[in-house]
């Protein structure tokens, strides 16, 4: 996921757990504050305007209650927010096709005999 991101021209931001695993793989990262940590953090970046995509998975009661400023700030600032690694992948692939798409209706793709 975050070497589709780079490549398709995001930098990228995580907390410390994320990024020391990111920069173990060789991938460029800024490190952020988790919301509980204290300032700047996830929220301040989003309301900064200085996010444009966020991947958050989370575990946990604190990470739970973290990601839920994180999706609201996200919703109230129109800033996609993916929950799962699937959705990220799938929110690459939109990006990579661009305007290169056409709509079908499910019922059309799915045809039952």
């Amino acid at each position: 996921i975050a070497k589709g991101l780079i490549g398709l021209g995001f930098s990228l931001a995580a907390t410390r757990g994320t990024a020391m695993f990111l920069k173990g793989a060789g991938i460029e990262v800024r490190v952020v504050n988790k919301v509980l940590e204290g300032r700047p953090h996830i929220v301040d970046m989003l309301k900064n305007k200085e996010v444009s995509l966020i991947v958050n998975t989370t575990e946990g009661r604190i990470a739970i209650k973290d990601s839920a400023k994180i999706r609201k700030t996200a919703l109230q600032n129109k800033v996609y927010n993916a929950t799962t690694m699937a959705g990220a992948q799938a929110c690459i692939e939109a990006i990579r096709h661009g305007d290169n798409y056409s709509v079908h209706r499910l019922q059309d793709l799915h045809k039952t005999v």
